[in-house]
């Protein structure tokens, strides 16, 4: 699992309520993700980006290979890039630079992305794409979906778009916003399956960080149905290692004791000493 997975994975899981103690200076976990997008006519990489302002960068090819030095220096702020038509041998040279996940077009890219085991895999949606072609997604290696850019402001038409990328292929969305987007915006798109916002990398320094602030500010995720609590059984009723082997065998005990006659007690043997002797009794009227 790569690093994308990982955070992707820890801002999607519902958050236990704090217990006990000091419940008050409980501070929760960000439920979405900040990626900045560096621009392919970027010359270099914004210094407030390499000082983890997002959470991850997203790289267009074309840049990648100019900023190599500066990616490599990020450290343990994860990087991917933006390969539309992904093959082979530019995925290979990627992976060198140190990119932790690939972003690439299906309907483009060589199958052979799909066998790719050292970065995580996020495929471009097609909001054209059947319903049967978004399920068939969740066979494939994913770790999410980066969406087209919604339409300002957000319709309800707009906002079931993205739910259904998301509620067929059954995988996360990264879906682009503007910088100066609220909470409310914020929230609709968490709702519909955004795991993460992906922003423009030339943005100030400011404006993430006060992206970063409403994501922080979001409530909890609503817990989703499959994640509902299981009935606790009592161990009294949970089968035992070996219980229903003996329980067979006592099911054949009864069957055999009944099959079997009831016991009787042993006649008494007939003394076999000398007869007792006969008593003259008078009888007197």
């Amino acid at each position: 699992m790569g690093r994308l997975s990982q955070l992707l994975r820890r801002v999607t899981a519902t958050e236990a309520p704090p217990l006990g103690f000091g419940v008050t200076a409980h501070r929760p976990r960000a439920t979405m993700l900040l990626l900045a997008r560096v621009a392919g006519d970027a010359s270099s990489l914004p210094g407030h980006l390499s000082k983890g302002a997002a959470d991850a960068l997203l790289v267009e090819a074309e840049v990648a290979g100019r900023l190599a030095k500066e990616l490599r220096d990020l450290g343990d702020l994860p990087w991917g890039a933006l390969v539309p038509a992904a093959a082979g041998g530019g995925i290979e040279a990627l992976r060198e630079a140190g990119a932790d996940f690939l972003v690439f077009d299906p309907a483009r890219s060589e199958a052979s992305v799909l066998l790719e085991e050292g970065m995580d895999l996020v495929a471009v949606a097609d909001p054209e794409a059947s319903d049967t072609d978004l399920r068939l997604l969740e066979s494939l290696p994913l770790a999410a979906l980066l969406a087209p850019a919604p339409s300002l402001p957000l319709t309800v038409g707009g906002r079931l778009a993205l739910q259904r990328l998301s509620a067929l292929s059954r995988l996360p969305l990264l879906v682009p916003v503007p910088a100066g987007a609220d909470g409310a915006l914020l929230r609709l798109l968490r709702d519909a399956g955004a795991a993460a916002v992906v922003v423009d990398g030339a943005t100030g320094a400011d404006a993430l960080a006060a992206l970063r602030e409403a994501i922080e500010k979001l409530p909890p995720r609503a817990r989703r149905r499959e994640e509902r609590l299981e009935p606790l059984v009592p161990s009294s009723l949970l089968p035992r290692p070996g219980g229903e082997e003996e329980e067979e065998e006592a099911l054949r005990g009864r069957s055999s004791a009944r099959s079997t006659p009831a016991h009787r007690p042993a006649p008494v043997a007939a003394p076999t000493g000398p007869p007792p002797a006969h008593l003259d009794v008078e009888v007197r009227f």
